[in-house]
């Protein structure tokens, strides 16, 4: 256990002597205001959250003081059996409850006009969410510093619409901005990666699995067993075309158990062919413009080769587009010059 984590133990263990759980405290908080506003709280929750914040200010100013420091390595995520506490003990999860306090605290520091306290507050887990977002890093690691990511995009958006950056010093404004680039601002969760690298490793599978002379049987098979019956999904507005290819669908099996090996290595060079392009898709300023004719590609292919290898790239679309997006409002306002 690096010092840091075993700080940020120390500081966790402190805020929660004697008191309810730290996530408590922010339930109620909406998280798309720039000041404290809290929604369906119970009678006296905005007095409660107030004294509370007030007493715990050099626990916050310690989370401050430390974020900085490299976290260092993380040890592995519990079990999917283990106890809810022991996932929550797990340095990540603990990081974003102290992004959500530490957000909510931003809050608090807008209403009193402490510009440069809400700064400090959105800088410090900026930094955290960076290192939970290593690639490489364990799926349950990555969630949590999406989360995190999320949680500060949301507050500092709101604080910049409203005038943040006109409000900060240099080296406040200098500190998010840095903080900022550290993320991809073309995949600022790494979503995009991880999908590309889920695509890479089921065409890896699928050249294995359907090879042989009886690849097409192989291929039939598998398409009846995880297929589904049709690809008409309802509710889905302009997005349809970019979920179209996405689904094995359970149709043509009889023309796919005669198909030779051949045929589907050709299908499976073809797909790997495509990963390069949607994931350059899905980081396109218009992600959904981009991935339509892609989406087309795939659903045209008679083997539905691609449709295993690609899965369904359209998924990871909205997040993706929604995050990249708070981040380059957030930079762009910060950048602008004072007026």
């Amino acid at each position: 256990m690096s010092l840091t984590i075993a700080r940020l133990a120390e500081i966790h263990k402190a805020l929660s002597i004697g008191q309810p759980s730290i996530d408590a405290l922010t339930v109620y908080v909406a998280p798309r205001e720039p000041g404290l506003v809290l929604v369906d709280a119970p009678a006296g929750e905005s007095e409660r959250v107030l004294t509370r914040l007030e007493e715990i200010q050099p626990l916050i100013q310690s989370l401050i003081a430390i974020a900085p420091q490299p976290l260092g390595p993380l040890p592995s995520w519990p079990a999917a059996d283990a106890a809810p506490d022991v996932q929550l003990a797990h340095p990540a999860s603990r990081v974003l409850t102290f992004t959500r306090l530490l957000t909510t605290d931003a809050a608090r520091c807008w209403d009193e006009k402490d510009y440069q306290g809400a700064a400090d507050r959105l800088t410090a887990p900026l930094r955290w969410a960076n290192q939970l977002l290593t690639p490489g890093a364990e799926r349950w690691v990555s969630l949590r510093g999406q989360q995190c990511l999320s949680n500060v995009l949301l507050r500092l958006q709101t604080q910049t619409a409203a005038g943040l950056a006109t409000h900060l010093d240099g080296p406040r404004r200098a500190s998010l901005l840095e903080a900022l680039a550290a993320f991809d601002a073309t995949d600022p969760t790494g979503t995009v990666a991880a999908w590309e690298a889920s695509a890479r490793g089921n065409l890896a599978s699928a050249r294995a699995m359907f090879a042989g002379a009886d690849a097409g049987e192989k291929l039939a098979t598998h398409i009846d067993t995880y297929g589904v019956n049709s690809e008409n999904i309802e509710g889905l507005g302009e997005k349809k075309d970019v979920f179209s290819g996405g689904f094995l669908i359970r149709s043509d099996l009889d023309k796919v158990r005669t198909m030779p090996a051949a045929a589907i290595a050709k299908n499976l060079d073809a797909a790997e062919a495509m990963i390069t392009s949607v994931a350059a898709a899905l980081r396109s300023p218009d992600s959904l413009g981009a991935l339509k004719p892609l989406q087309v590609q795939a659903a045209a292919d008679p083997s539905q080769i691609a449709r295993i290898v690609l899965g369904s790239p359209a998924a990871t679309l909205d997040n993706n587009r929604t995050t990249a997006k708070l981040l380059s409002d957030c930079m762009e306002r910060l950048a602008a010059p004072a007026k």
